[in-house]
């Protein structure tokens, strides 16, 4: 059976040469509603496809999509920002509300730009043209629709209301009831780039019936891309840095991981006999097992299913290592360090609790915490003769907060003290070096930095542990 969440006004469909604000209000309104219709059959009717999605794409809800861009983000090819798209916003948009449903639209290339990595490679980053992330915008968010409320519990990733924090918590919770198990780590190589086309849209097309719809994001996947030696076609993979990306990646990694996973727990069949739990953040994959010796089993089977679904495993960031308060009390015993494993920016080890057993233990990775350092000092050089530094201090302050905020977990108090006091001593330094001859005590410049509130030291650490716990709980004024 087939449902189809199409326009229930007729004049809707009609093409506009002005749009009051309470018609764009209602309009708005009715997208909001239309979108939570298509969440409530996708939840109670799993096994129903929908059809007629591109309906809900009205003008209004271009609009909408088109308010919510940030206008402070780099321009694609055509150069044309937010602002100046906004000079003649009624006509750009009817044009491309109709050009949507001719089927005549085409994405412009997206400027491809390398950003650099810890490990020295780089990053490709696809920009796209404003009018391009107005339709990105568009479709992800129907597709958020559909799938959110079929995603799993253990997909963190790029998901609303769910966070780091929430994914680290949970794999602390995991990990807390395995006693003599596995921690299988891996890292998917060039994932966003390596998707394949034919096998992501044969997983749209079993939910989704819309062929207008389905061509309108196979268009946006094929995006060239627009680098040095001119414009390239994408072959396969998805835009990484695009807004259609994140949502299409958990898509595709949902029925081709998440769910295979989930297959041992609820399947009488399995092939193991200990339990295997998972905790995904996009590409970002830690799995439990409770049985230290099935490990390789699962590992070889894992493999296995990556190359299925087209995906290449990253050798040089996956490892597989002894987890459980009991094994690692072994390891200990034996003399042997136990191993730590990165996940989302952060770097697990196994510490002693309290009580005695083993946990797991918390902390920024020392190359992230090296490189902030390193590109907030760079930032201040680049800036040294500026005659205004407030607003310069105010742009380090909301890049410390953001990192802050972000590492504010058990255990990771005292490395951001010393990340924000080096902070602070850089930019006492900074203002040593601006070429005046007198020097500047740090008596002048604390007060300078009080005035703008800038952080002194962590919030309030988020604790990893069951609510009852009362761990680690850190408050310290300014972030």
């Amino acid at each position: 059976m087939q449902v189809t969440i199409a326009e229930q006004r007729g004049g809707r469909n009609m093409v506009r040469t002005k749009a009051t604000s309470t018609t764009h209000s209602n309009g708005g309104k009715q997208a909001l509603a239309k979108l939570e219709r298509i969440r409530k059959i996708s939840s109670e009717r799993p096994k129903e496809k929908l059809t007629n999605l591109g309906h809900v794409i009205s003008f209004d809800f271009l609009l909408d999509c088109f308010n919510a861009l940030d206008g402070k983000k780099a321009v694609g090819v055509d150069g044309i920002k937010k602002e100046v798209y906004a000079a003649d916003l009624t006509a750009n948009l009817t044009d491309l509300i109709m050009r949507i449903r001719r089927g005549t639209y085409r994405p412009q290339p997206a400027r491809l730009v390398e950003i650099p990595k810890e490990d020295g490679s780089t990053r490709p980053l696809a920009i796209s043209c404003i009018e391009d992330k107005i339709v990105q915008m568009a479709t992800a968010r129907i597709l958020e629709s559909i799938y959110e409320p079929r995603f799993l519990k253990s997909s963190f990733g790029y998901r609303p209301g769910r966070n780091a924090h929430d994914a680290i918590e949970t794999l602390t919770q995991e990990v807390r009831n395995v006693s003599h198990g596995a921690i299988l780590e891996i890292d998917l190589k060039r994932y966003f780039n390596s998707i394949p086309h034919d096998k992501l849209m044969a997983v749209l097309r079993m939910l989704i019936a819309d062929e207008r719809f389905l061509k309108l994001i196979e268009v946006q996947i094929r995006t060239s891309m627009r680098g040095a030696a001119g414009d390239e076609p994408t072959v396969c993979g998805v835009p990484q840095g695009a807004i259609l990306s994140p949502v299409l990646s958990n898509v595709y990694l949902h029925y081709g991981i998440d769910r295979w996973v989930d297959a041992f727990a609820t399947t009488a069949n399995s092939p193991l006999r200990g339990q295997v739990r998972l905790v995904r953040f996009c590409d970002d994959m830690i799995f439990i097992l409770s049985r230290k010796e099935e490990g390789r089993d699962f590992e070889k089977m894992l493999r296995a299913r990556l190359a299925k679904i087209g995906i290449e495993l990253n050798e040089a960031k996956s490892s597989l290592q002894p987890a459980g308060r009991w094994a690692i009390e072994r390891l200990v015993k034996d003399g042997i360090r136990p191993p730590s494993f990165r996940f989302l920016g952060f770097e697990l080890y196994w510490k002693r609790a309290i009580a005695g057993f083993y946990r797991l233990g918390y902390k920024p990775r020392a190359d992230r915490l090296r490189a902030k350092l390193k590109s907030i000092k760079e930032h201040l050089h680049r800036n040294r003769n500026t005659k205004n530094h407030i607003p310069l201090l105010k742009e380090v302050k909301q890049v410390v907060q953001g990192w802050v905020r972000y590492f504010s977990i058990t255990d990771c108090g005292r490395l951001i003290h010393f990340f924000v006091t080096a902070v602070r001593r850089l930019i006492h330094r900074w203002f040593n070096h601006r070429g005046g001859r007198q020097f500047i005590s740090w008596m002048r410049v604390s007060p300078i930095l009080e005035r703008i509130d800038f952080p002194t030291g962590p919030c309030r650490l988020r604790s990893m542990f069951p609510k009852s716990s009362k761990a680690n709980q850190l408050h310290i004024s300014g972030a």
